[in-house]
This record gives structure tokens, C-alpha cells and sequence, in this order.
């Protein structure tokens, strides 16, 4: 397994900041029993001031405080909050972002799957290049109910509500989210016509 040494140097430092304490001249210390790379790596950064030498400790910076304090939240939360998928989800059916294909290729999971309203199962490469119809969709999406299943899982419920130039398209829709990668990320979506679409 390939390691990513920057993010692994942050994480790292989020770890070290966790033993600070401010001595005497006002520096913020931290005991540096890691990796010699990994200093090497958060001293190139700005993180921390050189950690060669004979004392236990390393001096951090502000600006690897700051980085510190984000790494934690980023890498070390145990709890991500689902209410973070509304606007991801509401996203999808905006016709600006949907038809932006970076920022849908960073929604999508690497084993994402769709049953389409029609009944028609999609794979993720089948979703690009995108190819999106102009379309207005009724927002915020009309019945939209978000469960946690399990940590870095989640399941949203609501009805979509599409304009195309010709005709109305609703559907009862449910995804799932899970965390990955510090991100939300839709791993299965599926669609069911209404009877009354318009």
C-alpha cells in the first residue's frame, strides 16, 4: 500500500498537537516521538521549526496549529455530519452543477450505481462524459428525509420534481451517502416514477 506522505504528515501533526503545552518563552511544544521523514515533511510545510537536535520536544508554528486544528476535524472526526449531504444532494439536481463534470466526478463514489425511474440500472463510467438536457428542478427537493444507518452511512428519501422544456418528470427518490476519504460520497441512487407525471 502507497502511503501519502502529506497526508500523513498532517495527520501526524494533529496527533502531536494534541501533547502541546507553551514553555516559559511562550513557544507551543509537543514531544516529537515520530518519524524523522514525517518531521522533515511538516518542517518543509512551515508546520513545525527544525526538529533536529537533541531535545524531546518540537516547536509548533501557527501556522501548523492552524493546520493542526483542520487536520482533526478533516482525518480525526468520528462522527461526520450528515446534514452535509442536503446540499450535495441538492446539487445533483441543479442543472450548473450536474452538467459540470469535476464536480460530479467528486460526488460519485468509485462503485456508485443508479436504478434509473425507468427501471434501467447505470454504472458510474456511464455517467460520463456528462450529457445533461437543460432541466429546472423544484428546490429544496420537496419531501427530503435524511437517516443515519451506521457511522459514515446515511440514506435521504425525498421527491424530485423536474421541469424539461416539453413536459414535468416526478420520481420518489432514495440515495446512499457514505463517508469516505474525509467526504460524502453517493454510493447507490434509485428512482420511481410517479403516476401523475405531467
Amino acid at each position: 500500500m502507497t502511503i501519502d506522505s502529506d497526508k500523513t504528515a498532517e495527520i501526524a501533526l494533529a496527533i502531536l498537537a494534541l501533547t502541546q503545552h507553551t514553555d516559559q518563552a511562550g513557544e507551543v511544544r509537543a514531544w516529537k516521538g515520530i518519524d524523522w521523514e514525517v518531521l522533515d515533511a511538516m518542517y518543509e510545510q512551515g508546520w513545525i521549526l527544525n526538529p533536529v537536535g537533541k531535545t524531546k520536544f518540537i516547536s509548533i508554528t501557527e501556522l501548523g496549529l492552524s493546520v493542526a486544528e483542520e487536520a482533526r476535524a478533516k482525518y480525526l472526526s468520528t462522527e461526520p455530519d450528515i446534514e452535509d449531504i442536503k446540499p450535495l444532494e441538492e446539487g445533483l439536481w441543479t442543472y450548473t452543477l450536474r452538467g459540470d463534470a469535476d464536480w460530479l466526478d467528486a460526488q460519485l463514489h468509485a462503485n456508485f450505481t443508479e436504478v434509473g425511474r425507468s427501471g434501467r440500472k447505470y454504472s458510474r463510467d456511464e455517467f460520463f462524459p456528462v450529457r445533461v438536457n437543460p432541466f429546472e428542478a423544484t428546490l429544496p427537493l420537496p419531501r427530503y428525509q435524511i437517516q443515519k444507518l451506521a457511522n459514515g452511512c446515511a440514506l435521504t428519501t425525498y421527491e424530485s420534481i423536474i421541469r424539461y422544456d416539453t413536459y414535468v418528470e416526478k420520481a420518489f427518490r432514495a440515495s446512499m451517502w457514505v463517508y469516505e476519504d474525509a467526504k460524502w460520497q453517493l454510493f447507490y441512487h434509485q428512482g420511481t416514477a410517479h403516476q401523475d407525471d405531467a
